[in-house]
């Protein structure tokens, strides 16, 4: 199995940005018309419709993103409950309303007339693509390194057999993603650290950040303030993983061997997964990977001109 598989996620995201780019504002057309007036609003019902008959708590929502303040989303939920888009069916415990299904049924719906009607793949690539992808997600739900996929386990909730043959690929290529995430949460909670900490400290080794004040812009959503940051960076410094001068960060070598290790570790969980191909299946999922990005391009450089 090669070492190096991380053009599968650099693939799946190129193909991911141009389905984006040719959605984005058709999605946003059926957000306002719904009433959607919150970006909260529109995570939260489409999560609660994936989940449902089960119920969404605050726990689910955390565990597929450990960057955000957990008090943030709380207030989230109680305010989709207030607009009418989330029914607290015990504490704690929230699901779908009518308005919600409904706005996620033509987001769905959107998806699929969009799907149907754009020309990639032949429908025997499309499948075959689709059964490769299916079976290294379905491998990732089993590996025995990886206690949880929360990220993963979510968003396979949202896979459908009815959709069209390019919406399943484009659900798969979501999941692989989803499962890229639990593959590195998994690499950095071994080092018990808070996550908004874990995120701040690899903005400061990518070398997009240096001060409190840039991460809480860098970061905005994720809604903790530079006075966070500061006392996240303070706590790092302590264990030898930062130095500071003059009110800026960067990474002491043994934080950045440090780093360095948890994303070889994030590398090994995720090629883990794809034990579940042949190395000529590799080289068919790279081909037709590289052919469905390019094919996605191509229809989404006409489709933005209009």
């Amino acid at each position: 199995m090669p070492n190096n598989l991380s053009w599968t996620y650099d693939l799946a995201a190129k193909a991911l940005g141009a389905f984006s780019r040719m959605t984005s504002e058709r999605y946003a057309e059926i957000a306002r018309t719904s009433g959607i007036t919150e970006s909260s609003d529109s995570l939260l019902a489409q999560y609660a419709v994936g989940f449902a008959p089960d119920p969404l708590g605050l726990a689910h929502i955390f565990k597929r993103v450990p960057y955000h303040n957990p008090e943030q989303f709380q207030a989230d939920f109680k305010a989709a409950v207030q607009r009418g888009w989330l029914a607290e069916l015990r504490d704690g415990a929230y699901g779908p309303t009518r308005q919600a299904q409904d706005y996620v049924a033509r987001l769905v719906q959107a998806g699929c007339e969009f799907t149907a009607g754009l020309s990639t793949l032949t429908p025997a690539q499309l499948s075959r693509l689709e059964t490769l992808l299916d079976r290294v997600n379905h491998a990732a739900l089993a590996l025995p390194d990886l206690a949880e996929t929360p990220a993963l386990r979510m968003s396979r909730r949202f896979n459908r057999p009815d959709l069209p043959a390019l919406y399943r690929v484009r659900r798969q290529l979501v999941d692989l993603l989803a499962f890229r995430d639990d593959a590195h949460v998994a690499a950095w909670t071994q080092y018990e650290v808070d996550g908004y900490a874990w995120e701040a400290f690899t903005l400061l080794w990518r070398g997009e950040a240096e001060t409190p004040e840039e991460l809480a812009a860098r970061l905005n959503l994720r809604a903790y303030t530079a006075e966070d940051y500061a006392r996240a960076l303070a706590r790092l410094q302590g264990r030898g993983w930062l130095r500071q001068a003059e009110g800026r960060f960067a990474l002491t070598p043994d934080g950045a061997r440090l780093r360095a290790q948890a994303e070889d570790t994030t590398d090994r969980y995720y090629n883990a997964a794809f034990m579940a191909l042949t190395h000529s299946e590799l080289a068919e999922l790279r081909s037709l990977l590289a052919a469905l990005g390019q094919a996605l391009e191509a229809a989404a450089e006409p489709a933005l001109a209009r």
